[in-house]
């Protein structure tokens, strides 16, 4: 089966940070050096692509602006929480899957 790189098929199977098992994400940074190590989170890099991309993407959640993690109940801190395994264990979600979109 061929997957497209921005169809967020990869995270849809297996979740993530920002998504629960069943929704497509497409997780994206400014730097590749971010999005390797949101990618290489456990240690050992899994089968991986990363690709530079030129996109028009409508909305989004810029999770870079304070204002609108507040109105969320979110702040920086509470998205680089590395418990966020342990909460999807403990609760069946993670507290960062229930931003917008997620």
């Amino acid at each position: 089966m061929r997957v497209e790189p921005l169809s967020g098929r990869g995270a849809e199977l297996y979740r993530g940070r920002f998504n629960p098992k069943g929704v497509p994400a497409l997780y994206s940074s400014l730097s590749g050096v971010t999005a390797l190590r949101e990618a290489n989170q456990t240690g050992s890099l899994q089968p991986t692509t990363l690709v530079a991309q030129d996109a028009e993407i409508g909305a989004i959640f810029d999770s870079r602006d304070v204002d609108a993690l507040k109105a969320e109940g979110m702040d920086p801190s509470a998205l680089a929480d590395i418990t966020w395994r342990d909460q999807m264990k403990a609760s069946g979600e993670a507290r960062t899957q229930t931003l917008p979109g997620a």
